[in-house]
Parts: C-alpha cells; structure tokens; sequence
C-alpha cells in the first residue's frame, strides 16, 4: 500500500511540474483568472506534503494530530494576510511570491 500511494504522489508530482511549466510558458491575459492558473499549481505543489501528513494521520486516526497541522496552517496564513494588511501593502502576485519562499 505505501509503495503505491507513492508512486501516485511521484506521478502526481510530475503531472503538476508539467502543468506549471506549461501554464508559466503562457500568458492569460484580461480573463481575470490569470492569478488563478498562474499560482494555483504552485500552491498545490507546496500543499503536497501537508496533505500527505493528514491522509497518513486519518489511516491511523490520529485525528488530534490533524487538527493541529490544519491549525498551524490555517495560523500562518492569516499571520501572513493579517501582517501584509496592516504593514506591507503588497499586491496579491507579491504575497504569493513571499508566501512560497520564491523570493
């Protein structure tokens, strides 16, 4: 069972570096959806070993343990909203840039 999921997360993980690099290669512009199939893939990409931890932790229903992984993930994003609001003022490209270490 562990062997197959991670040959689904490699496959995964490969599907999704093609998507960013396809998307990245093109541009959609005044769709208003730009941000959207820019980032989303990235983000994603990022999510991947949160959400691996939680379906690991549901098999052993440790359930405490997921809670506490949503909460410290749900915390540091609106830390990062809550400063960017009332210090830094950046755009929405900027946080998500800031946000995935990219800069």
């Amino acid at each position: 069972m562990v062997g197959s999921s991670s040959d689904v997360l490699l496959a995964t993980q490969e599907c999704l570096i093609i998507w960013i690099v396809t998307l990245l290669s093109f541009t959609i512009e005044h769709a208003g959806y730009d941000l959207f199939f820019k980032w989303w893939p990235l983000m994603m990409f990022i999510n991947i070993p949160f959400n691996t931890a939680q379906v690991i932790l549901q098999t052993e229903l440790r359930f405490d343990k997921i809670l506490l992984i949503n909460s410290i993930y749900s915390i540091g994003f609106f830390f990062v909203v809550l400063v960017n609001f009332l210090f830094l003022r950046m755009n929405l490209t900027e946080l998500v840039l800031r946000n995935s270490g990219s800069t």
